[in-house]
């Protein structure tokens, strides 16, 4: 019987990609096509201290997500990145006094998070994170507690405290959303966040709401304080209402805008809270309307600032924002820039090809925008049948996981599928037999793999455990999956 590999994956699995494991260690998939259907089983198997990539196909992940928790920290290394920011959704509805399940206890403003960071060196892209709880009071999306810690393009949604930082640790956002009504960005950093749009969703809002740190520098008869650093950002209301930028949550607090463009923002800018602004640093530079021009600031807080040039030049470089924080050095500067993008992407009859990217860990093939496969090399046979005009791209992966944009495009005018006589693989007695001229690579069910062997057409299993595997085979440059039993 002869079958194309298209019936034979939809047999088996229904639609499948092939196990990335060399390119993400893991895919997470609510459809069962990766190696995991939830995000927290994928970072649990994450082992400690070695960088580990995840890459989470669109999907809403209705769960409660952490690596460490608030009071203890994780050694894993990890990099999560989503397939698309819009459809790559976690989600949760817990805050402040609701009760736990299963238990007489409550959440706190500590644990409420959708998401729990408490693990050094973690890199997000592409995801967005958000708690649907809705007015109900304190009711966190993310919660970043360990240091150096970097989000790009990424989407943080809530209503009240939204985003929440921990004191002492360095973190940096990078072209991402950010949504609330009140003090939907609070506690501390430093963190800087560059080109993010800040989007406030309630009438007389606070965009932010800092609380004390330690880290000043004096200079100009000022006190400047480092703690939130908004640069080059976008600020935005929801409906035609006026919010606060900020108020002082405790003393000695900070907050600043450089080169931001603002709409809805109150004349004042600023508001007090219980007298805390007399040692507060709240500050701007070059403010402006949504169309660039110069908002009329004549009427800030008296206790804000307004910065010129040479201070922003002087005591607000990145170098001197992070430099109270000691430890290992944090260049998330360099690591948010994108691979290069593959060049010369063309499909001839079968097969994709396109020019290798220097230092890529391996590319992302996608049909007609969506995720279609993973793959090392730099040329990629398509076995099952397509429409015309269906749109082939590219994107590069980096070392750390943040992916390249797309591809030029190459369209499809109609592929014929690839025949593969799916008996002549098969498993008996523990030997799993193969046709000649083959490369043939066996995961377990978790997606990790156990064997890779070349041209042999006899290989012993007897190894492992009793149960399923997963087996791909490349002959004669096809590809398939089969699913034996050991």
């Amino acid at each position: 019987m002869r079958l194309t590999l298209l019936t034979i994956c939809t047999l088996l699995f229904g639609p499948v990609l092939s196990l990335p494991a060399q390119v993400f260690d893991f895919v997470v998939a609510k459809d069962g096509t990766g190696t995991h259907t939830t995000i927290q089983s994928a970072i649990d198997d994450c082992p400690n201290n070695v960088r580990k990539l995840i890459f989470v196909k669109n999907g809403t992940y209705e769960e409660r997500v952490s690596i460490g928790s608030h009071t203890s920290a994780s050694s894993k290394l990890i990099s999560l990145i989503g397939e698309d920011p819009i459809k790559t959704i976690i989600t949760k509805n817990d805050y402040v006094d609701k009760p736990i399940e299963e238990t007489t206890k409550k959440y706190t403003a500590t644990d409420c998070g959708t998401f729990i960071v408490n693990a050094v060196d973690f890199y997000a892209e592409n995801i967005t994170i958000e708690n649907t709880a809705g007015a109900v009071g304190p009711a966190i999306a993310l919660y970043n507690v360990a240091d150096r810690q970097t989000f790009k393009n990424c989407r943080i949604i809530g209503q009240q405290d939204t985003h929440r930082l921990r004191k002492g640790r360095r973190y940096y956002f990078k072209d991402s959303y950010i949504e609330g009504t009140v003090d939907y960005i609070y506690c501390a950093g430093p963190a800087i966040f560059d080109d993010c749009e800040l989007r406030t969703t309630r009438s007389g809002g606070y965009v932010v709401a800092p609380e004390d740190v330690d880290y000043s520098a004096v200079g100009n008869g000022k006190k400047y304080i480092y703690n939130f650093v908004f640069r080059n950002c976008l600020l935005t209301s929801s409906g035609n209402f006026e919010y606060y930028l900020g108020r002082p949550w405790k003393v000695s607090s900070a907050a600043v805008f450089i080169n931001s463009k603002m709409q809805g923002v109150k004349k004042e800018g600023w508001s007090d809270w219980d007298g805390r602004s007399s040692s507060a640093f709240f500050a701007e530079y070059n403010s402006m309307d949504l169309a660039g021009n110069p908002l009329d600031i004549s009427n800030r807080a008296s206790w804000s600032y307004q910065l010129t040039k040479d201070e922003i030049d002087t005591y607000f470089t990145p170098e001197k924002i992070y430099s109270f924080v000691t430890g290992t050095v944090y260049d998330p500067f360099t690591l948010v820039i994108a691979p290069q993008v593959p060049q010369n992407l063309t499909l001839t009859e079968n097969k994709l090809t396109w020019q290798p990217v220097d230092n890529a860990k391996g590319y992302i093939i996608l049909k007609d925008g969506l995720v279609m496969d993973f793959i090392t090399g730099t040329d990629y046979t398509i076995i099952t049948a397509d429409t015309p005009n269906v749109s082939y791209t590219v994107e590069s992966v980096g070392a750390n996981g943040n992916l390249s944009n797309p591809s030029n495009i190459a369209k499809a005018t109609g592929i014929k599928p690839i025949d593969i006589e799916i008996d002549a693989v098969f498993c008996r007695n523990g030997i799993l037999y193969a046709p000649q001229n083959n490369t043939v690579d066996i995961f377990s069910l978790s997606g990790s793999l156990l064997k890779s062997k070349n041209n042999q057409t006899q290989i012993n299993l007897n190894d492992l455990n009793p149960g399923i595997y997963f087996v791909k085979v490349m002959i004669n440059g096809s590809v398939f999956f089969k699913k034996i039993t050991i």
